[in-house]
């Protein structure tokens, strides 16, 4: 397995609980480029979710109503894929900040287990000063 970098995140406040962090892995993700929806409701990712549904309500109409060639919707369908599968990462750290986390660390890991006992053994959940 290759490493991967994984950011972290921890909640805004006074010494949070280590179950309180988030870590972000850096890179494509599979899921999101092949099923955008589910990995948008599983992270729930919400304002990306929205403009999901109503491209691909507006794709479907426009299949539909004007008779748009279906090859058209498979080849938007494989771009809007793409730029999930690419941009999952950074929709999920944008999620997390505007509810409330912060960045505090890059780790590298060759898993998301790995990547927390790195950080935590580098600065424990009491030392990282994340009071914002």
């Amino acid at each position: 397995m290759r490493p991967g970098i994984y950011t972290v995140h921890a909640p805004l406040g006074i010494a949070p609980s280590a179950e309180k962090f988030v870590f972000v892995r850096e890179g494509f993700s599979f899921l999101a480029f092949i099923a955008p929806l589910v990995w948008l409701v599983v992270y729930r990712v919400w304002r990306p979710l929205v403009v999901y549904v109503v491209v691909v309500a507006c794709l479907a109409a426009g299949e539909y109503f004007l008779g748009f060639d279906s090859n058209i919707g498979l080849a938007t369908s494989l771009l809007i894929g793409l730029y999930f599968g690419f941009e999952a990462a950074a929709l999920r750290q944008d999620t997390l900040r505007r509810r409330g986390f912060l960045h505090v660390a890059s780790v590298v890991g060759n898993s998301r287990i790995e990547a927390e006992q790195r950080y935590f053994t580098l600065s424990p959940p009491s030392q990282a000063g994340m009071t914002g």
